[in-house]
């Protein structure tokens, strides 16, 4: 996409504006950080949506057989 891994995730809809790729890396490299909660909130429901995404896409193959 053009793009690196920590500014994809630094555009994230809700994360937009508002973290710097700096905090990003953080976030996923380093030790927890409270400070960074709305990062992993961020992740956490993106990883969330994925799922739901590959298992509706799987429930509605298996469906048509």
């Amino acid at each position: 996409m053009g793009e690196n891994t920590l500014g994809l995730v630094a555009n994230f809809g809700d994360l937009r504006g508002d973290v710097t790729e700096d905090e990003v890396g953080r976030a996923l490299y380093g030790p927890f950080d409270q400070d960074l909660t709305t990062i992993y909130n961020a992740m956490a429901w993106f990883v969330l949506e994925e799922i739901a995404n590959r298992y509706s896409d799987f429930a509605f193959e298996t469906d048509e057989d």
